[in-house]
């Protein structure tokens, strides 16, 4: 079977879904779709190759899949659900069918399909109000520079997406990480906090321009607590490995003392 040349394209969806971005970013956007649909879930190169850099707004629009390529989750459903429409007309011409068996068959697809739309709507539904979803873990670890414990990160993302009481929008999440990543301190990895301690300490909030590097002789505790004492006492000396490792053992072994 040839290559599906179209796909649906909705466009009050689109405008309202590139509403923040330049002109240019738009025309990447577009060129990136275009070749996902012809070509599949994209490399890390493909998307560089068109967006001539690792643009946050852009990429930020596609997830990673489990072989770390991107996609784009709303051109995916709609790519498949054309794709299962067009073959099963396909069936429906090559056999010989009475009207009542291909009505049947015709209602149940019709059936799929409004399920499938109907779970798109609830995911879209849910993430209308601009707060965090599960399905937007992928996003949020796309963007964040520091890859290690995904497992501990994502449990605190659906903690954190199940809190009732204090809703985090994407637009914060996103908008910090883009300014904490500018900061002076998280140009040395070692002092980019882990994800899930970044989302636990709600590290969001933080000041860009206050994220000094921590000079190593003159280390000072970043929650003012006394060095060698009231380590494994309060909550946020288990993090202090994160700034450095050196001040973290030294603290243990005075507390030990």
């Amino acid at each position: 079977m040839s290559k599906d040349p179209a796909f649906l394209f909705y466009t009050q969806d689109f405008l309202t879904g590139t509403m923040l971005l330049t002109n240019e970013q738009v025309g990447k956007y577009v060129r990136l779709l275009c070749l996902q649909h012809q070509k599949g879930h994209l490399s890390e190169k493909h998307m560089i190759n068109i967006c001539k850099t690792h643009d946050e707004d852009v990429f930020s629009k596609f997830v990673l899949d489990v072989n770390g390529l991107y996609y784009n989750e709303r051109l995916e459903i709609e790519t498949n659900k054309r794709k299962k429409y067009c073959e099963s007309r396909r069936q429906n011409r090559l056999l010989e069918k009475t009207y009542d068996t291909t009505y049947v068959k015709h209602m149940e697809n019709e059936e799929e399909d409004q399920e499938k739309k109907e779970e798109y709507e609830r995911k879209k539904e849910i993430s209308s109000n601009g707060f965090i979803t599960p399905i937007m873990f992928e996003k949020f670890w796309g963007i964040y520079p520091r890859k290690d414990g995904k497992g501990k990160a994502l449990s605190k993302w659906k903690s954190l997406c199940q809190n009732k009481t204090k809703h985090v929008t994407w637009i914060e999440i996103k908008k910090a990480i883009l300014l904490q990543k500018k900061s002076e301190r998280w140009q040395t990895e070692k002092y980019i906090p882990l994800p899930a301690t970044w989302l636990n300490q709600t590290r969001w909030i933080d000041d860009p321009n206050e994220m000094k590097n921590f000079d190593k002789d003159e280390f000072v505790c970043p929650n003012k607590f006394i060095f060698g004492k009231d380590f494994n006492k309060l909550v946020g000396c288990h993090e202090c490995e994160e700034y450095s490792h050196k001040t973290w053992i030294q603290c243990r072994q005075a507390y030990k003392k």
